[in-house]
């Protein structure tokens, strides 16, 4: 059944609660203007009253950090290929998608096994030992049903800046400085951030990471009550 069907039995009257701005745009667009909507982001479930992340913002890069279920969706070719770019340490994680995607990464990491390492897939304890260990993580992903990755606030809550390509609400989880202007542009561009760190950081990922206007109570008594 199509999203038009569900919009149609709803009717005008219903609210619908998104993750972004770019899915009310989605919506207006493809379902007419003046449908009531309210963004409810993720990241009102990371970010605390304070807006501090867990750890200062790295004053240099020295490894970088992919974690997504490994597809080339997801963009794990893009980050090879920044690794083959830009001489530095790298860490993957998260469960590789097929056996030719486990062999490409298994070849990565064999290249350079004193720089690079593949930790498989990280839960609890091991994800936060993830993120300590590096100081940026990419996310290239060209997946085209990319909503708001959870994966992002996870980084920024723990004070790792993040690079990413602008596919879903990426644009809204990050300062401009972190997004690509394009998926085909990203290992260029994410190439040029990493070798101007810190000269455009850590302040636009401190900004970014500054509490939501509006708290998750309020936002879910807008949803329910009005």
């Amino acid at each position: 059944m199509s999203a038009s069907v569900f919009f149609w039995i709803a009717g005008r009257r219903s609210r619908h609660i998104v993750l972004g701005r770019k899915m009310v745009d989605g919506i207006c667009e493809h379902y007419g203007p003046g449908i009531d909507t309210v963004i409810l982001s993720n990241r009102l479930f990371f970010v605390d009253e304070t807006g501090q992340a867990l750890k200062p913002w790295p004053a240099s890069i020295r490894r970088i950090g992919f974690l997504s279920n490994i597809t080339q969706e997801k963009g794990i070719a893009a980050f090879m290929e920044l690794c083959s770019t830009v001489p530095i340490n790298a860490t993957i994680a998260g469960p590789a998608g097929n056996l030719n995607t486990q062999a490409a990464i298994d070849w990565f990491v064999g290249e350079l096994p004193d720089r690079r390492s593949y930790l498989g897939p990280v839960y609890g304890e091991a994800k936060k030992d993830f993120f300590d260990s590096i100081d940026m993580l990419v996310f290239p992903t060209r997946y085209k049903n990319e909503a708001e990755p959870l994966v992002v606030y996870e980084a920024l809550d723990r004070g790792i800046p993040v690079l990413a390509t602008p596919m879903g609400c990426i644009p809204d989880q990050l300062p401009t400085e972190g997004v690509a202007p394009s998926v085909d542009e990203f290992v260029f561009w994410a190439a040029a951030q990493i070798a101007q760190w810190p000269a455009k950081a850590p302040q636009c990922w401190v900004d970014a990471f500054e509490p939501s206007s509006e708290s998750l109570d309020k936002t879910l008594q807008r949803i329910v009550v009005e």
